[in-house]
């Protein structure tokens, strides 16, 4: 497989069950025991990540490069989060996609993503270099 296997409006859905970790009061003291922003966007980001992953070359990986997000509605702890992303371009090392999520009874968001193709080597030294 590769990225020109794939087309703008291809799409692949993610899910996870919220649990306590997944909850906005495990992030900030007071806050509502709902699934959180932060979750919301990472399973945004690992749904696009893990179904990209399969079509890179050897040696490249995906990194996030844009999010924006619109979340609309809450959900309690114990109910299962569905979020699927939809290509709507892909350009040269750039893919961009629309994603919308749902809980069992509503959706509860949507928005954008951006993820780049880079060689894993070079970033992997890029981030050393930062380290030192």
């Amino acid at each position: 497989m590769s990225l020109s296997d794939l087309r703008p409006g291809d799409s692949a859905v993610g899910a996870l069950v919220v649990q306590t970790e997944h909850l906005a009061s495990a992030i900030t003291a007071g806050a509502p025991e709902a699934f959180s922003t932060p979750a919301l966007v990472a399973l945004v980001e690992r749904t696009a990540a893990e179904w990209l992953k399969a079509h890179l070359a050897p040696g490249h990986m995906t990194v996030g490069t844009a999010m924006v997000v619109n979340h609309t509605a809450p959900t309690p702890r114990g109910m299962e989060v569905r979020a699927e992303v939809t290509i709507t371009s892909i350009d040269d090392r750039r893919i961009e996609f629309e994603w919308v999520a749902h809980d069992e009874r509503e959706k509860i968001g949507h928005g954008t993503h951006q993820r780049a193709v880079v060689e894993a080597s070079r970033f992997a030294a890029r981030l050393a270099e930062k380290s030192r």
